[in-house]
């Protein structure tokens, strides 16, 4: 049916008014469909706003310096340099004569016998990770007698570490993660010791102690933003199956740099207690340290 207007008494057939009130309902259809936008606005004080949507749920961003747990396998190698204080006492076969020695870390620098080495490397696979460290240093420390049996002395120290670790993650968070294990520690520990003669006649005592161990280990990190965190490791070794005792402890704070680069600043403490051929040595290493991690 056309839009002709009905004049007063005429009729309009039955399909004439099915035809208009389906026509009427189809228009109410589009206006509402056109009203729909504009009512999920609010206008306030003449500005149109939309009410916002609601917040996903976020998930905590993870810690770069926290490896994360990954299916495959993740390598990281991180040299350092490490100013260890040198303290210890060494035991000789003069029973009255106790010789020790103590060198702060910037006493240390001065007395090296050698470039230091120091290196540290990780390969990680899911929960497990494999870790190894080298330590060479060699100092001449001077040696304090305690009596006039000696007048005075010094000592060279030569000291070689290699250390294989297994470790296996036991919690594991976004920024957290706790690991314990153990392993195997090696020493190689060169002593030179020469007393200068007092009452008695000078002394030289040349030593080369080498020895395998166990360790056991654990280790914390825990990052506290997404790119800075800490970590703390310790172990003890020896219990008598190679030294009577071997101890480490390991504090850092970390920083990021980029997801492969992870600097560390903290410090190290690494000793032990061993005796041979009439010889007791206790000899303790600790002092700052600086690193950088990459990890790849």
């Amino acid at each position: 049916m056309d839009s002709a207007l009905i004049l007063p008494g005429e009729t309009v057939p039955t399909e004439g008014r099915q035809g208009m009130a389906m026509r009427h309902w189809m228009m109410g259809l589009v206006g509402l469909c056109l009203t729909l936008p504009a009512a999920a606005q609010t206008t306030v004080a003449g500005i149109a706003t939309t009410a916002p949507a609601p917040a996903a749920a976020v998930r905590p961003e993870a810690g770069l310096t926290v490896p994360a747990l990954q299916p495959g396998w993740s390598f990281a190698l991180t040299p350092y340099a490490w100013l260890p204080g040198v303290s210890g006492g060494i035991t000789t076969p003069y029973q009255r004569v106790q010789p020790h020695f103590d060198m702060g870390s910037g006493k240390v620098l001065g007395d090296l016998s050698s470039a230091p080495i120091m290196l540290t490397a990780e390969a990680r696979y899911d929960r497990f990770t494999l870790l190894g460290d080298i330590v060479y240093a060699g100092v001449r420390p001077p040696l304090q007698t305690r009596g006039i049996v000696f007048d005075g002395g010094h000592a060279l120290l030569l000291n070689t570490t290699l250390e294989m670790l297994g470790l296996y993650r036991v919690y594991a968070a976004p920024r957290m993660a706790f690991e314990v294990g153990g392993g195997m520690r090696y020493w190689d520990v060169s002593t030179k010791i020469s007393l200068d003669p007092g009452l008695a006649p000078g002394y030289i005592n040349k030593t080369t102690m080498s020895w395998i161990e166990p360790v056991i280990a654990a280790r914390y990190t825990a990052a506290f933003s997404p790119r800075a965190g800490v970590t703390l490791y310790g172990d003890l070794g020896g219990f008598g199956a190679g030294s009577r005792l071997s101890w480490q402890g390991i504090g850092s704070i970390d920083y990021a740099f980029a997801d492969w680069a992870v600097g560390k600043v903290g410090w190290r403490s690494l000793g032990f207690e061993k005796s041979r051929n009439g010889i007791d040595l206790n000899t303790g290493f600790n002092g700052p340290f600086m690193a950088v991690s990459f990890r790849f």
